[in-house]
């Protein structure tokens, strides 16, 4: 008798583990899922329309009249909901409830969970736990949207702290969600109005913000084949090179790297040798199936310095794959004709 009286002890302490380690998942998710939301309801409330809704990989977005479900990484990111104010009014333009939208939410369901578990109300000891932990992890959402992170997180609170520290922040903020837009409606870098675009000489690209514009500038001028002005957005960067966002970092390393290649300057090589980025840069294709842009540096590189033939056809294959499922269809265009730029002169 106490042998199987043991036995159903243990059975039941592995139940409960197994329901307690599948709540834990699934809270955290949903805290997620409604911060997300948090931004999609207050930036309905404050006049936005949405672009794209993405949770992990998996996104939502509108692209030639139709709702579409696709796939896109996004680094420092677990969820991202784009949304275009409508009308347009950048020096007018509410922007703060959109922004704080998810902390706000993650806020009042933490609060509202926490009041629940610690009240009088006849609730069993494990729904009482849960409700614990979602509180928990609605904190802990807040929290770590609000921690102005020098690490790869690029959050919410930071946004917050750059769109106030520069006007210009800003009106490069309402800019790329316009871009976004654009992109996703087919219209490649190249092809988007200038004054949307270009950056004055001397703008501070220490500020996230300013500086993910600049390398959109940098697209700009790549698509047109405007090599000298390409050249001088990623000179642009050297003087604010130890202020910079480590994504940015990042982000410039990969292009300078490109660009190298791609122009023949020669620059490439000092990325290559960088033992700092030895081993991260160079991917697999398994890796970047769903970033455009790491796709095609992956390619040129390989086709200029890899002793292993890249095959062309598993690359067009995968092109065709991503572009059924990607959002941006205006950048798929702007990778491939550089793609085939450079494979036309090799």
């Amino acid at each position: 008798m106490d042998y199987w009286q043991q036995s159903g002890n243990i059975i039941a302490f592995i139940g409960l583990t197994i329901i307690l380690a599948i709540s834990v998942i699934l809270l955290y998710i949903i805290q997620i899922i409604l911060h997300e939301l948090g931004h999609l309801l207050f930036g309905w409330v404050t006049g936005y329309r949405l672009l794209s809704f993405r949770l992990f990989s998996i996104v939502i977005f509108k692209q030639e009249n139709q709702w579409k479900i696709g796939r896109l990484k996004s680094p420092g990111s677990i969820g991202q909901c784009i949304m275009l104010p409508s009308p347009i009014n950048y020096e007018k333009q509410k922007y703060i409830l959109y922004i704080s939208g998810g902390l706000i939410v993650n806020l009042l369901s933490a609060m509202v969970a926490m009041c629940v578990s610690l009240s009088n109300i006849s609730i069993s000891f494990l729904t009482r736990l849960r409700l614990l932990i979602f509180t928990l992890y609605g904190f802990g959402c807040l929290l770590m949207n609000l921690v102005l992170s020098s690490s790869r997180v690029f959050n919410d609170g930071s946004i917050l702290k750059y769109l106030k520290k520069n006007s210009l922040a800003l009106r490069c903020y309402f800019y790329q969600l316009e871009i976004s837009k654009k992109l996703m409606d087919g219209c490649s870098y190249g092809n988007i109005a200038q004054e949307k675009i270009i950056l004055a000489e001397g703008s501070d690209l220490s500020n996230p913000l300013i500086g993910y514009h600049k390398i959109l500038q940098y697209f700009f001028h790549l698509d047109r084949r405007e090599w000298i002005m390409a050249r001088k957005c990623l000179d642009s960067f050297y003087f604010f090179e130890n202020h910079l966002h480590p994504i940015l970092q990042r982000t410039l390393q990969l292009e300078e790297l490109f660009f190298g290649i791609i122009t023949k300057d020669g620059r490439e090589e000092k990325i290559i040798l960088s033992h700092k980025y030895q081993g991260r840069l160079f991917l697999k294709f398994r890796d970047i199936d769903w970033d455009m842009n790491l796709l095609r540096i992956f390619v040129v590189y390989h086709l200029n310095h890899s002793s292993k033939r890249l095959d062309m056809n598993q690359f067009y294959n995968q092109i065709e794959k991503v572009r059924k499922h990607y959002p941006y269809l205006g950048e798929i265009e702007f990778c491939v004709n550089l793609i085939r730029y450079y494979i036309e002169r090799i």
